[in-house]
């Protein structure tokens, strides 16, 4: 895991049914593959669609409210999960909470998440 991330706890993930944290910050602006190379570096993931969707809904009451990329930036603002269909994967966008499939080579912003925090 890497040491320099700071975790903050989410709750318990839909995906997993564990208890899942959220860093602290966003890591990158990647393409897909790239941030799942990120991602296992770094000893953590992308969050699930799922998990994604339960980060934004809980982003203003997260102790990191307001850390989040909302700008109407085609690549920022749009965050990546690990949820693939095909050769496209779900995103998020911060800004108003829209998903949509992308091809994995665009850019979005990675935020990882872990099922121990550090």
């Amino acid at each position: 895991m890497n040491a320099r991330l700071q975790w903050v706890y989410v709750g318990v993930s839909p995906t997993t049914r564990l208890p899942f944290y959220v860093a602290a910050v966003d890591s990158n602006i990647l393409n897909w593959t790239a941030a799942m190379e990120l991602a296992e570096r770094s000893g953590a993931r992308l969050p699930s669609m799922e998990e994604l969707g339960q980060i934004y809904s809980k982003r203003q009451s997260l102790e990191i409210a307001g850390s989040f990329d909302v700008s109407d930036s085609p690549l920022a603002s749009w965050y990546w999960s690990s949820t693939r269909h095909g050769t496209y994967v779900w995103a998020a966008r911060f800004t108003d909470g829209t998903r949509r499939l992308e091809p994995c080579e665009h850019q979005c912003s990675v935020r990882l998440v872990s099922d121990t925090g550090g």
